[in-house]
């Protein structure tokens, strides 16, 4: 049920926000190396098999170690 929320409900509203950081905070010259992104990792903590498929993806590209994830 959280996973539905977030997909349908927040995370459309949470790119916008996003979109809105980025457009209003930054130079046009900043926009490439910045990126505004809110952590929703929370939001899939009760959903233990979305969370151990994130954690398998982000050990996979190497954005954290065994260590990080312990």
């Amino acid at each position: 049920m959280q996973l539905a929320f977030l997909t349908d409900t927040i995370q459309p509203l949470l790119e916008k926000i996003e979109e809105e950081f980025e457009r209003k905070l930054y130079k046009p010259s900043e926009k490439d190396s910045i990126d505004v992104k809110f952590n929703t990792a929370s939001l899939l903590r009760a959903d233990k098999q979305s969370l151990a498929n994130y954690y398998n993806t982000l050990f996979q590209i190497g954005a954290l170690t065994v260590n990080e994830l312990r």
